[in-house]
C-alpha cells in the first residue's frame, strides 16, 4: 500500500474500491438484462456489496456511501479506502 495515494478528487468511494463496475453489472441483472457481459463481469463477486459494506466497517468508513466523491473525504479517510480496496482483492499477503 503507497503512502501517497494518488486518486483523483472526481472518483467516487465505488471507483476507488474497484467495485463501481461489478455492482453496475448487478444493477443491471436485477433490472433484468441478463447480458454475458455482465456475468463476466460479476464472476464470483454476486456478494461485492455485502463484502465492501463489512470492509468499510471494519475501517471505520460504514458511514461511506458508495456513490460519495472523494472530493468530499479527508486524506486519513482516502488512506483507509485504499486499505480497505486492497483487503477486498483478498489478498494472500499485503504489505503496508
Amino acid at each position: 500500500l503507497p503512502q501517497n495515494l494518488p486518486f483523483a478528487e472526481e472518483l467516487t468511494v465505488a471507483e476507488v474500491l474497484g467495485v463501481a463496475p461489478v455492482i453496475a453489472a448487478l444493477d443491471a441483472v436485477e433490472s433484468g438484462d441478463v447480458s454475458e457481459e455482465h456475468f463476466t463481469t460479476i464472476g464470483d463477486d454476486w456478494d461485492i456489496e455485502e463484502r465492501t459494506s463489512a470492509q468499510l466497517d471494519r475501517l471505520g468508513l460504514g458511514h461511506l456511501s458508495l456513490d460519495r466523491s472523494l472530493a468530499t473525504l479527508s486524506g486519513g479517510q482516502i488512506v483507509s479506502l485504499g486499505l480497505a480496496a486492497q483487503l477486498l482483492r483478498r489478498p494472500d499477503v499485503l504489505l503496508l
